[in-house]
């Protein structure tokens, strides 16, 4: 199926808004980049 495909783009797309929002000085951002993005990764699976 798509199915691990599809997770690997949606989660390459949050990393990269993460990365692109902490740029434009999203306090936010960070949090979902510390760790290596552990938290997207734990989210995707």
């Amino acid at each position: 199926g798509q199915g691990p495909w599809q997770a690997i783009i949606a989660y390459d797309a949050c990393v990269r808004l993460c990365l692109h929002s902490w740029a434009r000085g999203c306090l936010e951002a960070p949090f979902f980049l510390e760790n290596e993005c552990s938290v997207l990764r734990n989210a995707f699976g």
